[in-house]
């Protein structure tokens, strides 16, 4: 069966086209954005794997407009060429994410942090080691939709890289390809998220589509269950995809609900 799953592995490899590993993402759009208002309020915004800062900037801009302080890294390996991110670990990621925190943490008084997809997961790890007002977990991946992910420590040396679907506004801004070692290293993070997750007391609220195809849904109702906060809450979107924050509606959804939850809290 091993076998099988190797040769299968190898088919597809030998029919994907040679991907431009090298291939730089435009700089324009896609940089670390800070949106300082002087406010005792603070939002450290986290994008999800092969994004940009990109990703939250709407989000980012809606709450600058309600005069709180917006802070939105690039995490190591995003922004350049795949092969970047190949080379980066979760810890890398999880480092970037803290030393932004201490940052916005310098900046305002209440402190929150905001994750989209793999940012999430760190918003979670950030919540956990950090004394913060609140956490907002968007879409996060605790199973992926994709059966092979669960391999990735393994069929990253003989398939790289996998396809990946970047179409109208994206491009420009996500990898076209997913490296398998992120994906291997993404599998590592969840574990600590997992282990962590009774350990979380910050109030939390966890937004989450059900037609997601990226990541299971059920991954935000396991959130929800095992995080040890008091106060949290699960809302979920029927006609939504796997990137909340570049929904059309989300300024009347997705954005309100975080506004209200930072209104709460």
């Amino acid at each position: 069966m091993r076998r099988l799953f190797i040769v299968v592995l190898l088919l597809l490899a030998a029919c994907s086209p040679p991907p431009s590993i090298h291939d730089r993402l435009p700089s324009e759009g896609n940089q670390p954005f800070e949106i300082d208002r002087g406010s005792d309020k603070g939002v450290l915004l986290l994008h999800g794997m092969t994004a940009t800062p990109w990703e939250v900037e709407p989000l980012g801009d809606y709450l600058a407009k309600r005069n709180i302080t917006v802070i939105a890294p690039l995490l190591p390996g995003h922004g350049t060429t795949m092969a970047d991110l190949n080379a980066v670990s979760w810890e890398d990621w999880h480092r970037a994410a803290t030393d932004n925190l201490h940052l916005l943490k310098n900046k305002t008084r209440r402190v929150y942090v905001a994750g989209m997809s793999m940012g999430a997961d760190l918003a979670i790890l950030l919540a956990n080691e950090n004394d913060i007002d609140g956490v907002i977990i968007m879409s996060p991946p605790i199973e992926f939709q994709d059966w092979r992910a669960k391999f990735a420590s393994t069929y990253q040396y003989i398939l790289p890289y996998a396809s990946h679907d970047v179409v109208g506004p994206e491009v420009g801004h996500y990898y076209p390809l997913i490296p398998s070692h992120a994906v291997a290293e993404m599998n590592m993070m969840i574990s600590q998220v997992k282990t962590v997750l009774p350990r979380v007391t910050t109030p939390a609220l966890i937004l989450q589509s059900i037609n997601d195809k990226t990541v299971k849904p059920s991954g935000a109702e396991f959130v929800f269950e095992n995080l040890g906060s008091s106060e949290k809450e699960l809302r979920l979107y029927g006609n939504a995809s796997h990137v909340l924050v570049q929904e059309q509606d989300a300024p009347d959804i997705i954005f309100y609900s975080v506004d209200q939850f930072l209104n709460a809290h």
